[in-house]
């Protein structure tokens, strides 16, 4: 799947990404507790943030304390205006945090984390989210059982192109 334009940041040819990418680091990033860059971490492999999704994610029981406190400090991130609305990364901001994730998991627990992350979207009944993490995490037979189980409902939708794009990141066998 292409990832969303909104979710994921894609520089100009040219651009001074890695400079962005280096303030972020020494100036903001590197300057907040273990626990909060712990939890940012985490929570960049989720297209949005809530403590319900966090807190599990990022084995953090304070998650709902650690977004309101980075909310609070204007962190980079988006609040929906509704009541009880996830947050967001700003996407450069989040594509720094997966450079990072990238760098600081190797890539079985990074699997495992982001296999989490599907089985929470999953529980949390947002199927669809859950797909690219499956395949990202190589969950292939996860990710064909939620392709056959909402499928038809994705047909009738007339997103046809979703389920062939879901469908394409299975491997041949």
């Amino acid at each position: 799947l292409k990832p969303d334009p909104i979710d994921r940041f894609e520089p100009p040819d040219g651009s001074r990404v890695r400079e962005v990418f280096d303030y972020l680091g020494s100036e903001v990033f590197e300057k907040l507790a273990a626990h909060e860059q712990e939890f940012l971490l985490k929570t960049a492999i989720l297209p949005d943030i809530s403590p319900e999704l966090a807190a599990p994610l990022a084995q953090a029981g304070h998650s709902e304390e650690i977004l309101s406190t980075l909310i609070r400090r204007n962190f980079f991130i988006e609040r929906g205006l509704e009541p009880g609305a996830a947050c967001r990364y700003h996407p450069l901001f989040r594509s720094f945090l997966l450079d990072r994730f990238a760098g600081r998991y190797p890539d079985p627990e990074a699997r495992r984390l982001r296999k989490k992350a599907g089985d929470l979207l999953v529980l949390a009944g947002r199927r669809d989210d859950a797909a690219g993490l499956y395949a990202e995490a190589g969950e292939w037979g996860r990710l064909a059982e939620l392709i056959h189980e909402i499928a038809p409902h994705r047909i009738l939708q007339g997103r046809l192109g979703t389920v062939l794009a879901w469908i394409e990141l299975l491997p041949a066998q």
